[in-house]
């Protein structure tokens, strides 16, 4: 759900991919379809007026563990 949250913050569409399933990352039934567990490889993009935002604001979150210690 963090991960929701931070990309609902931004105006940028954001898409999140594993294999061939792509996902809004703003929709949390969506980011459920991708069933990643750790270790998931991802790719993400966005397009929009703060699209270099966002993917920093989720790599940030992602590389902080989800802030967990």
């Amino acid at each position: 759900m963090q991960f929701v949250d931070v990309a609902s913050r931004f105006r940028s569409t954001v898409t999140v991919s594993k294999d061939d399933v792509h996902v809004d990352a703003k929709s949390p039934m969506e980011m459920m379809l991708l069933e990643a567990t750790c270790g998931t490889t991802l790719n993400l993009t966005a397009h929009g007026e703060d699209a270099h935002e966002v993917i920093e604001a989720l790599a940030n979150l992602i590389l902080s563990r989800f802030e967990e210690p």
